[in-house]
């Protein structure tokens, strides 16, 4: 049986400029252990994503997240586009959203931030033995509209 960590060794990178373990064995799965993620990680990797850095700190940023089985993740797999089903299977789905009408004037930096906040999200779940796959394929106005997440 093939293991996690025996697929990060398959794709450690072949470079003579060395990178942080962290980036260099981050990798974006299309399969995952059907395990819930405990809510106190699910806590720490928030908490990570909160951490991070923001144009003074405005953190423009929410993000939803749906637990499988439940009718919040079910809603959001339907907004899938053909070739992302493999995300069905996660134990979880996380929506990561910026918000667009700020009065701090920061609005054109939200999606810098929000990328700041989605990589640190990301590197926290790695720190605790999970990993994670951004996608952009999904059909935006039904996740809102789904969701009842503001435009």
């Amino acid at each position: 049986m093939i293991t996690t960590q025996d697929l990060i060794k398959l794709k450690q990178p072949d470079t003579s400029i060395l990178v942080s373990s962290p980036l260099s064995e981050r990798f974006s799965p299309r399969v995952y252990a059907s395990d819930p993620i405990p809510e106190n990680d699910l806590m720490k990797i928030f908490e990570a994503a909160r951490w991070s850095p923001s144009a003074m700190n405005a953190q423009p940023w929410f993000f939803y997240y749906a637990v499988r089985g439940t009718k919040s993740f079910d809603l959001i797999a339907q907004t899938l586009m053909q070739g992302n089903e493999w995300a069905t299977q996660a134990p979880l789905l996380i929506v990561a959203c910026y918000i667009t009408q700020d009065e701090s004037k920061y609005e054109s930096y939200a999606k810098y931030d929000l990328g700041q906040a989605v990589l640190s999200l990301v590197l926290q779940a790695q720190l605790l033995g999970y990993h994670g796959r951004q996608m952009a394929g999904f059909n935006k106005l039904q996740l809102l509209e789904s969701l009842q997440l503001p435009p």
